[in-house]
């Protein structure tokens, strides 16, 4: 999430949910083999898919942080999930598209998710899924246009809002690490709380 998971464990152990963590130690955007979850993202899609089922889930939300923000976006789409937090999400991270727009970070990430078997190229850009996909019900992007990495933070979350169901939140402080100025502010875990209620 961007911050350390064992601040993050402590803000979900409020929560009344059953929860699942899911960390990219090969650093390849989830794109590689992780451990029990053979297939990169397929392979974490289809593990979530078997958990939903074996434990009855009734409401799923997929939230995530940076490039994990891009896993979360992808990943609940796939699903079909009922809610995606996203936050300072990057939606694309293949090598021509980041060209274009300028934008040179996470370089070796990409290339790695580049060279990685399990890798799908379909899934690089995340504006052709949410175009072609079964979507998230509701998707919450929140990002800052602020700071060295504001410019680029807005590019990859405007690109998305054309699509139903998602929505922008934009702030003016914390920058790329906005979801520790919203933990430090208290608002992280009213947020999260916030996605767990059912509306219906």
């Amino acid at each position: 999430m961007g911050i350390p998971p064992f601040e993050f464990f402590r803000i979900a152990s409020g929560l009344e949910a059953k929860r699942v963590f899911v960390r990219d130690l090969n650093q390849a955007a989830y794109h590689r083999d992780l451990p029990g979850m053979p297939g990169g993202i397929d392979g974490i899609v289809g593990c979530l898919k078997r958990v939903i089922s074996e434990h009855h889930i009734r409401r799923t939300v997929i939230a995530g942080n940076s490039l994990g923000g891009y896993a979360a976006l992808l990943v609940g789409s796939l699903l079909g999930a009922d809610k995606v937090l996203a936050f300072s999400p990057y939606t694309f991270i293949g090598p021509v598209t980041r060209l274009l727009n300028g934008d040179t970070r996470v370089a070796r990430v990409a290339i790695r998710a580049l060279l990685s078997r399990s890798a799908r190229r379909c899934y690089f850009d995340l504006a052709g899924v949410y175009a072609s996909g079964e979507n998230p019900r509701e998707c919450e992007i929140y990002y800052c246009d602020r700071g060295t990495q504001g410019r680029l933070d807005a590019l990859h979350a405007a690109r998305m809002a054309r699509f139903p169901g998602v929505h922008l939140h934009i702030r003016n402080k914390g920058g790329h690490d906005l979801v520790k100025h919203l933990r430090d502010a208290g608002e992280l875990s009213d947020i999260l709380r916030a996605a767990m209620r059912r509306t219906e």
